[in-house]
């Protein structure tokens, strides 16, 4: 019998070249990778967010109070008696007005125009009682 001659294989097509990601895995990871440092991004936000409102909150209430104990000494010191009295310390001869020179207003958007006199606010518009309506 004649030699045959073996065919071998190529073997280096048989080679392992290594494990090959699938790229869908790869593109649904990095969705949500994505996605999971916006969640972390915003709720970090939210937490800032969060203890600024709380700190103006707190700013608020300081100043709100404050305000009513500034409004508490205002009142106190322009009540007629501590008037008298500052009037006395400093040698002032004043007098509350008589009846007839006060001026009484008995409807809030009535005001005093220095063009035009007494004029009525309505909504913004100007309007001067002189001037006829044609």
């Amino acid at each position: 019998m004649a030699n045959k001659k073996r065919r071998t294989k190529n073997r280096k097509k048989n080679v392992n070249q290594g494990y090959i990601f699938p790229v869908p895995l790869a593109a649904f990871l990095a969705v949500v990778m994505a996605v999971s440092l916006s969640y972390l991004w915003l709720c970090g936000r939210n937490e800032d967010l969060g203890s600024a409102i709380k700190r103006l909150e707190n700013k608020k209430s300081d100043v709100s109070r404050k305000i009513a104990n500034e409004e508490y000494k205002w009142s106190i010191m322009t009540s007629p008696k501590r008037l008298s009295a500052a009037l006395a310390k400093h040698n002032l001869d004043m007098s509350w007005p008589s009846e007839e020179n006060v001026v009484k207003i008995s409807n809030i958007d009535v005001y005093l125009n220095p063009d035009h006199g007494i004029s009525k606010n309505t909504y913004g518009e100007l309007k001067d009682p002189t001037s006829r309506d044609i």
